[in-house]
Parts: C-alpha cells; structure tokens; sequence
C-alpha cells in the first residue's frame, strides 16, 4: 500500500492549514496514496527509532530538528530539512541567494548581542540609517508578517533595534512603491505554477493581514522564481517579489487557498510531484 504522512505542528492550526491538509489528502488519494496527518515527538536514545514509517513525509512544520530525524530515519521530506532551515531565517536565504543573478533588497544585518552588553552599536546605527527613512526591520524567523516593522526615522529605528537587540534581525531599504503589494509564484518540482498580486491597505502584503489576491501572467517572473527554488533545493515554495523586481522572501511551506480560488491547482501539481519523486524515480 502507498502511503506518506503530512507532518504539522501541534499547536498551530487555522482554516488555511487545514485547507491545505484536506487537499492534500485529497489529492494523494486520487494517485492512490493514503495520507495521514500527525504530530510525531521527537526523542533520542542510543538506538535511533524512525520518527514515522511511512513512504514519505510532507513536512508542513518549522521543526527543523523533526523534519532532520525523519529524514535519518530513511523517509523523504518534502521539502528537505535543510531547505526549511535556510527559508527560515531570512539572512540565510538571502545569502544563499546571493550571486545568482537575482535582484535582493539592501539589507544590513544586525550583529549578534550578547545579554552581557545593551549598548546601542553607533556604527552599526549609522550604517543601517544610510538605507534611508522609512526603511524596515525584520526579524531574521517569523511568518504573516507579525514580525516585520516599518521605521520612520531615527529615534523609531533606536527604539526598535534596542526592543530587538537579543534577537536576531536585518534592515532593508523600504521600496516605497511596493507598499502593501507583492507578487507570489508558486513553484512547484523546479516549474513556476502561477503568480498572483497581493495588496493590502497598510505597508504589509501578507494574507493575515488582509490583503486581496488576483492572477497576474507568471511569465515575466518565471525566470527568477525558479532560479530561487533550485537554488534553495525546494520541491515546493512561495517566492515573493516587489513590484520592482526584488525578490523579498522564499517560503517553504506557503498557504495556497488565494491561488486555488483563484484557480490554480497547487494542491493536485504537489501532489503528482511527491507522487513522481517517490514511486517513479
């Protein structure tokens, strides 16, 4: 019997991820792949223990120490640890994307503080204020834009970087005519899907924040998104660009309800790629 799992997290769900889920399933089942969703603990002993015993494993999670046992346990993750891991932190992602020939936003990154000293760093002030007011601070892990704030001028950009100084952040340059919208690709084994703009009243773009989404032509942005995911090594991702051009973020595990009501099957295409790269390779 075919089977795999979705791995989520425990203690997050809401009406997008279960969408995602019950598609999924969905999806697998018309390939006749049954598909459970769990929660697995990880634990170690001296004799490892596979984490889950299944075909293989859609890893809708964050964990990347789960997502790593699973895969030492012989089981495929989708996507793999390591390409959670970098899209995770946006400094990563940016430095792994870095001479690729795709357009970054100026970003500085904060250096690492110590709780032994909160003193403001003058140098690094100085460096980040020569992005230009208004510009924004993002903290390095986070999702739906809760962790992304818009600095005005100096004294607000003091006040956040002390607010933030014992967690891991970068500065951007504020592209000012992107404000509130994005361009999403979805690409899915290394073949850009669909686009889709966001916007949204306020400086964000993201869903939770509640932006409208509508389809756009994915050929002018093809090219780069694609460069992103397989430079990332991701069977699976989100690219969000500027109007400009500038690429913004790569997700690993993006919700995918906007692009589907507006028609684009994400759900069944992931699902015939997991199919392809398990039983067909």
């Amino acid at each position: 019997m075919k089977q795999g799992v979705i791995v989520r997290n425990r203690y997050y769900t809401d009406d997008g991820m279960e969408y995602v889920y019950d598609r999924l399933i969905a999806c697998f089942r018309a390939h006749g792949v049954h598909v459970d969703v769990c929660s697995p603990t990880l634990s170690v002993c001296s004799e490892p223990q596979p984490v889950v015993s299944t075909d293989f494993a859609v890893f809708w999670d964050k964990d990347v120490a789960l997502a790593r046992a699973i895969e030492q346990g012989g089981v495929r993750c989708f996507n793999r640890s390591e390409a959670i891991a970098v899209c995770d932190d946006k400094l990563s992602t940016y430095l792994a994307l870095q001479g690729r020939g795709l357009k970054l936003i100026d970003t500085v990154a904060a250096p690492l503080m110590y709780p032994a000293n909160d003193e403001a760093d003058e140098a690094f002030l100085a460096q980040v204020s020569a992005l230009g007011f208004p510009l924004i601070v993002k903290e390095r892990v986070g999702s739906r834009g809760a962790q992304v704030h818009l600095v005005e001028n100096e004294r607000e950009l003091r006040a956040c970087c002390a607010r933030l100084r014992h967690t891991p952040y970068i500065c951007q340059r504020f592209i000012r005519e992107s404000a509130g919208r994005d361009v999403r690709v979805y690409v899915i084994g290394g073949e850009a899907m669909c686009a889709l703009t966001r916007t949204g009243e306020g400086f964000l773009s993201n869903a939770a924040a509640g932006s409208k989404a509508h389809s756009v032509d994915v050929a002018p942005w093809r090219g780069s998104a694609e460069t992103a995911a397989k430079a990332l090594h991701l069977d699976y991702a989100a690219v969000d660009f500027l109007l400009d051009g500038s690429l913004v973020e790569v997700n690993s595990n993006a919700y995918f309800t906007a692009a589907e009501r507006l028609g684009a099957d994400i759900a069944g295409a992931y699902a015939r790629h997991v199919v392809r790269s398990v039983y067909d390779s």
